[in-house]
């Protein structure tokens, strides 16, 4: 089976790619269009996700198409990061992990990565997923820097942050395989053929 993802950011999927191979999906990056993708709006991850998933696959007939979006809430600071995390983050300039440190230091270091998923075809929304992991930000990042978030999220329950996680425990823990396995879940229930 073969999914095309709906992303410029090549380490968003790689990462989708290792996820949804661990379920038997070949994944690929999405070919470049002559039009940009859609700009990211306000309302929700999930519309984010859906209207990117729903352009690609209007110009890939008969193929999937998934497409995710995601976003981290700070205990310390509500109201602020969630769906617009990337952008805000890009405003302060500079590192975006060293920005959210320096955003909880001497607070409440809660926090929560939410992610959704949205899997088209033929410009119909076949299903969806969502992944939400809870836990506490490191003192420090840690791990290989091309690891973005990972580097700094330790899940609920664990020690290490996900960048220092063996593959089969990320795959666990990571915000975006939960998503990935709840789509995939709800395939099934859908008994979606090719995916069965």
């Amino acid at each position: 089976m073969k999914v095309w993802i709906a992303s410029h950011n090549q380490g968003k999927v790689a990462e989708l790619a290792m996820i949804l191979s661990s379920s038997g999906i070949d994944a690929a990056p999405a070919p470049k269009l002559a039009q940009p993708m859609p700009a990211e709006g306000v309302a929700s991850y999930l519309d984010n996700a859906r209207q990117k998933a729903r352009f690609v696959s209007q110009a890939m007939p008969g193929e999937y198409v998934l497409a995710d979006d995601s976003g981290l809430t700070l205990a310390a600071c509500p109201g602020q990061l969630g769906i617009r995390t990337a952008r805000e983050l890009d405003e302060h300039g500079g590192d975006r992990l060293q920005t959210v440190l320096a955003m909880v230091a001497g607070r409440d270091r809660e926090f929560t990565m939410e992610t959704w998923v949205s899997l088209f075809r033929d410009g119909q929304e076949v299903a969806v997923g969502h992944g939400c992991l809870t836990g506490t930000l490191a003192a420090t990042p840690q791990g290989d820097d091309d690891r973005g978030f990972d580097r700094l999220l330790i899940p609920a329950g664990q020690t290490k942050p996900l960048a220092l996680l063996p593959t089969a425990e990320w795959l666990k823990e990571a915000h975006r395989s939960r998503a990935a396995r709840d789509l995939m879940e709800q395939l099934k229930e859908k008994r979606i053929e090719d995916f069965n």
